[in-house]
């Protein structure tokens, strides 16, 4: 009993590493549940069968609908929907754009590691917002591969002025975005619509 209930947590796979197909001398586990039965694999033959051969192993795309903020997506669909958001969304994937992000990537890093300890080493202070900044940093790179607009840390900006039309510049807007995204993806729309009219923004939630 206690074996059981020890795959009942999400975290089960995470916390117990390779131990329970240790102890039932097998890659493959099936948890069998009222709602599902799940599958987990630990045999590497089996997962390149799985990731390489989708027609057989479809993703559960009931799964990923609340990443659907702006629609249908890469990640949210199978087939030939899936292959039709994948012709669009493949192109910045190339080698040429991968050297755009390894060097943004770098100038970002040092821009971050600037604004930790000043141009003079008398400016440096204690540094206790790390995992915000390394968050910062990959939308910083994101958002230059991906969308071609150079996103700038504080100690580089001088007065950004917000477009005309909108309340927030595209840096605020993505950040406020991402900083609450898990609230944006569980709350019900009406309420975000509702949110977003009492506030006065003009952000569209489809």
């Amino acid at each position: 009993m206690t074996t059981f209930l020890s795959h009942l947590t999400p975290e089960f796979a995470w916390n117990q590493q390779y131990e329970p197909f240790r102890k039932a001398d097998s890659g493959l586990l099936l948890v069998v549940s009222p709602g599902r039965i799940m599958m987990w694999v630990a045999d590497a033959d089996a997962v390149n069968q799985i990731c390489t051969r989708r027609n057989d192993f479809p993703k559960p795309t009931e799964l990923y609908g609340s990443i659907d903020l702006f629609g249908k997506n890469v990640v949210s669909t199978e087939g030939s929907v899936w292959r039709h958001h994948r012709k669009i969304s493949s192109p910045p994937f190339t080698e040429k754009n991968n050297l755009l992000v390894f060097k943004e990537s770098i100038r970002q890093a040092q821009s971050m590691i600037t604004s930790w300890i000043g141009t003079t080493e008398q400016s440096s202070d204690t540094i206790n917002h790390v995992a915000q900044d390394t968050m910062r940093l990959s939308l910083h790179v994101i958002s230059k591969a991906g969308f071609g607009q150079t996103l700038k840390w504080p100690h580089e900006e001088a007065g950004e002025v917000v477009p005309e039309g909108h309340t927030l510049s595209y840096k605020d807007a993505l950040e406020n975005l991402l900083q609450n995204v898990i609230q944006v993806m569980l709350m019900p729309k009406f309420i975000l619509c509702e949110f977003v009219e009492k506030n006065g923004t003009k952000t569209a939630i489809n």
